[in-house]
């Protein structure tokens, strides 16, 4: 998430060579360097292929993330579905913060945002009460989109000041930089 993407990518590469498992990360490098197409189908392969519980759970939030970004909603929502029901099983904070999550992205992009709204809410408190603040910050995007399409700018601006923040202290300024593109998306199509 600093935005490395060769040296990312060759660590990918060196993992899977070690025997390591290189994916869903290597799917969501793709979609950060643009290669949505790419990324998307290979969340989809790998949705066919991953049924262990534990690693399925690991992959779902990732492909949510990335079918939306590939356009694909319906298939967004199964695989948040998915999590869901993995969640009501597992009962944990984490699954309850990812579960959340993959269902405020896909209401906002269903363009749902209140309904966003109140599972991103969940999500980012989670987040932040087990100390995953990156997931924090993405879910604060998601919320600065919300935000900006229910047309509070000043929460919208709130939310993204305190993402940006977050990737700041993280060293994640690509992740940064993709969160001001995002909001900047939002605004081009609410005024549309």
């Amino acid at each position: 998430f600093r935005g490395e993407h060769e040296a990312a990518a060759a660590a990918y590469q060196e993992a899977s060579k070690r025997g390591h498992k290189s994916q869903p990360g290597l799917a969501q490098l793709w979609s950060a360097q643009g290669h949505i197409d790419k990324a998307a189908e290979e969340i989809r392969r790998l949705l066919v292929q991953v049924t262990h519980r534990r690693h399925r759970s690991h992959l779902l939030l990732a492909s949510v993330e990335i079918l939306l970004a590939a356009g694909l909603v319906l298939e967004a929502r199964v695989s948040a579905e998915e999590l869901s029901k993995l969640d009501a099983e597992l009962r944990t904070p984490l699954s309850y913060a990812a579960s959340s999550h993959a269902i405020g992205a896909v209401l906002l992009g269903e363009d749902r945002p209140q309904q966003a709204l109140v599972a991103l809410r969940d999500a980012t408190t989670t987040w932040d009460e087990i100390g995953a603040r990156y997931h924090s910050a993405k879910a604060r995007v998601l919320m600065a989109g919300a935000h900006r399409e229910l047309g509070d700018e000043v929460a919208a601006k709130a939310e993204l000041l305190a993402a940006a923040q977050l990737f700041d202290a993280l060293g994640a300024a690509a992740d940064r930089l993709h969160a001001e593109e995002f909001y900047r998306r939002k605004a081009g199509a609410d005024d549309t």
